[in-house]
């Protein structure tokens, strides 16, 4: 298991917690979906707070990564709609893909 128990900047007060790698057990989830991105050009902190607006969810990785997200979340844990959606095609921006039953 990797984590990370430190402040996100020195001197910022923000901690990054530990990452549990079974999370989606945890939320309910049947399965185990991973995407990470290979965005390389942008700092720690906006690679953890790109979802704190619009621009950001919209623009960050050109909208992929708010789509594979909400993909997941309407196919396994929204109450209806989902059952039927696909998992999405891999994005461009991709560095590491895969899903897992």
């Amino acid at each position: 298991m990797w984590q990370v128990n430190v402040v996100l900047l020195p001197g910022s007060g923000c901690p990054m917690w530990p990452h549990y790698p079974r999370v989606f057990e945890k939320i309910g989830a049947p399965r185990k979906e991973l995407y990470v991105d290979g965005i390389t050009d942008k700092s720690c902190i906006k690679a953890h707070t790109w979802m704190g607006s619009r621009a950001g969810v919209l623009g960050w990785a050109e909208g992929a990564t708010f789509n594979v997200l909400s993909s997941f979340l309407r196919r396994h844990l929204a109450t209806a709609g989902g059952e039927s959606e696909s998992v999405p095609e891999k994005p461009a921006c991709v560095a590491e893909w895969a899903v897992h039953a």
